[in-house]
């Protein structure tokens, strides 16, 4: 089943089998059950929807809980994201605002690509199976205030001549900056599980941003005070 939406309007309030496409408009989707899609919920170029408190999960073939589409943009904010099989939320040289949304149980959780832009803020991420959230081909969103923790790889990633703004992020787990990506960071919190003693906060880059391309930037082994103070003094240049 798939529910396609034209224009204006709302869908509200329903339970839907299949994938909600929205092909143009600024339509409102609110406090929907959508599942077992395509992909959960597909934006298309010059659509900007409201897609608010739902619960979008289980999408299996394309694998996307929402997948905003070239030139498409956009709100989604309040969701409950899970269960995909690839990406939370996908934007594909999109720019939209990813807020306060629960992701979970997705290979990767939001992912910026093909000079992708937008905001994603105050999201809780995790457990996911990579990157909770994932910057590359010279995409350009703000990463703000976000809860990231319980990753398979990395808390963030950012490759492939990505940046943007990075700043006040809680990241429990590790971060990658790839050579010749220079996000600006700030005020963001990375921290390493130690089985015995829960968390320590490896540490806290108040200001600061990549002014210039730097080798392969990684949150060192804990066990390794030198590394720990290189990573700190590369990330608040």
């Amino acid at each position: 089943y798939q529910r396609r939406v034209h224009g204006g309007g709302s869908v509200c309030r329903v339970t839907i089998h299949g994938m909600v496409d929205v092909r143009a408009g600024a339509v409102r989707i609110e406090e929907c059950n959508v599942s077992r899609g395509f992909d959960g919920v597909r934006v298309h170029r010059d659509a900007a929807p409201t897609i608010l408190n739902n619960a979008i999960h289980g999408a299996q073939q394309g694998g996307d809980g929402i997948y905003f589409a070239e030139g498409a943009g956009g709100l989604a904010e309040g969701n409950e994201l899970y269960g995909h099989r690839v990406n939370a939320v996908h934007l594909n040289n999109a720019s939209a605002t990813v807020r306060e949304n629960r992701i979970r149980d997705c290979p990767y959780g939001v992912y910026f690509r093909k000079a992708a832009t937008g905001t994603v803020e105050r999201n809780t991420i995790g457990p996911v199976g990579s990157f909770g959230i994932y910057i590359t081909s010279c995409s350009r969103p703000s990463v703000l205030s976000n809860t990231i923790r319980d990753c398979g790889v990395h808390g963030l990633m950012v490759s492939g001549s990505g940046g943007g703004t990075v700043q006040d992020n809680i990241i429990t787990g590790s971060m990658s900056i790839k050579r010749g990506c220079w996000p600006s960071l700030g005020n963001n919190q990375i921290h390493q599980r130690r089985h015995r003693f829960g968390h320590f906060l490896l540490y806290s880059a108040k200001v600061g941003s990549l002014v210039e391309p730097l080798p392969d930037l990684l949150s060192p082994n804990p066990s390794s005070s030198r590394n720990i103070h290189r990573h700190v003094r590369l990330a608040c240049l």
